[in-house]
Formats: C-alpha cells, structure tokens, sequence
C-alpha cells in the first residue's frame, strides 16, 4: 500500500485534522514526504509531513478501521452462508 493510498483510506475511515479555530478542513491529497488539506473557509492548503501523521495514534486508528471494513465486505460477498 502506497502512502497516497493509505492516506485516503485513513481519511475514509475517519481521519481528519482539526483546526484550532474550528473550521472545516479536508484532506486534499499526498505525496510521500507530505500531505494537503484544505480549509474550507479560505480555501487556503498546507503541508503535513507524513512522518507526522504515521506517528499520530488517530490515523492508525482510522486506517484500520477501514482496512477492517473492506476486509467484512469481501468477506460477506464471498460467502454465500452470511447473505
């Protein structure tokens, strides 16, 4: 799994930043030095290195629960005794 797709699962799964001042911000996208997110109000973009969010307990959290979700979905699809 690349690091742009682990972020858009994490973001999927419910990671999000939140800003001081309460704005809405939404993720915009990544590289593998960093990421983008966007405030809604000003539309304005910053960077978040990625070592910072891999060290934050809340995209792991976030990651896994999506990984998980994806995981059951298959799972239930392919089974024909839990449909």
């Amino acid at each position: 799994m690349t690091v742009q797709e682990a972020m858009q699962k994490a973001v999927e799964g419910g990671y999000h930043i939140e800003s001081a001042d309460g704005v809405d911000i939404t993720y915009s996208g990544a590289n593998d030095e960093y990421s983008a997110w966007t405030r809604t109000d000003t539309e304005s973009s910053f960077l978040v290195p990625v070592e910072e969010t891999l060290l934050d307990p809340c995209f792991w959290q976030a990651l896994g629960r999506k990984c998980v979700k994806e995981t059951l979905a298959r799972f239930v699809r392919t089974d024909p005794g839990l449909g």
